[in-house]
């Protein structure tokens, strides 16, 4: 925004910045096209594409604050692919752990399921927020709810996007001591680190976006290469070098137990919990 003060027909509330969608674009058709260029036969660019598309359509609502198709597609397109990144870095890191499991501090499979369903319930008020505050025709007291369910939800977003990263930080500085830093493991962990960083960037931006200022998150390469398929349970000895297929991860608790529990805490307190075969 420019100045966040209100404009006269503006479904925005404020005048939009004319020169910040333009360059938003242009970031993400880079990160795009470079993920296009990397991944024709294995990975997909989609969330930078809902970017380019998203800030493209915003820089066009700059010429027309009345139009509320544009409205409405800019504000969808530019909500989406921030969950696409998260996903993509809670996928990383699982295969990280459970490529090496001896030094993981939670159960590998429960990285995804934990952190997304989370996630899933943090955004419940974060799109009925943004609901009450893109209907224009509500009573201010309405939208002001809407922009504090909306601040409150991204909050806990970044609550949760800084335990992802004290999990990741975690691993990585259990896996430094015990010398286990393989090129395969570095580079992965390099760019979730970048990336869930910037996804941190546009969430405090965008808590404070009513006020002053703009949006921002973006991709920088895809972090999956030399990390083995997930289909094939291959994983790191604690040599650092020797490259083992088998069960690896062993946690042989319910499915249930492991998703109320995926830290086994219990089995801290036991004694027991989950071990490498």
């Amino acid at each position: 925004m420019e100045d966040g003060k209100y404009v006269e027909g503006s479904l925005w509330y404020y005048a939009p910045n004319k020169v910040a969608p333009i360059i938003f674009a242009l970031l993400f058709s880079i990160s795009m096209f470079w993920h296009f260029y990397q991944c024709i036969n294995r990975y997909l660019p989609w969330a930078a594409l809902l970017f380019v598309v998203g800030y493209i359509l915003r820089e066009i609502g700059t010429f027309n604050y009345d139009n509320v198709p544009i409205f409405i597609s800019s504000l969808v397109f530019i909500y989406a692919a921030p969950p696409i990144y998260e996903l993509a870095n809670y996928f990383i890191l699982s295969r990280l752990l459970y490529y090496i499991p001896h030094h993981t501090p939670i159960h590998p499979g429960r990285v995804l399921s934990t952190f997304g369903f989370i996630s899933t319930i943090i955004e419940t008020p974060n799109a009925n927020g943004a609901a009450l505050v893109a209907n224009t025709t509500l009573p201010r007291k309405k939208q002001d709810t809407g922009k504090a369910l909306l601040k409150r939800a991204l909050i806990l977003q970044l609550v949760v996007l800084s335990c992802f990263i004290f999990l990741a930080a975690t691993f990585h500085r259990q896996c430094r001591a015990a010398g286990l830093t393989p090129k395969n493991l570095r580079i992965p962990l390099r760019t979730l680190y970048i990336s869930s960083s910037l996804i941190g960037i546009r969430m405090l931006f965008r808590t404070v976006e009513y006020f002053s200022i703009s949006s921002l998150s973006l991709g920088v390469s895809a972090s999956s290469p030399g990390l083995p398929s997930p289909l094939v349970r291959i994983y790191l000895e604690s040599d650092g070098v020797t490259e083992v297929e088998g069960p690896g991860y062993q946690d042989k608790r319910k499915w249930y137990v492991t998703f109320l529990d995926p830290f086994d805490v219990s089995g801290i307190f036991r004694g027991g919990g989950w071990q490498v075969e």
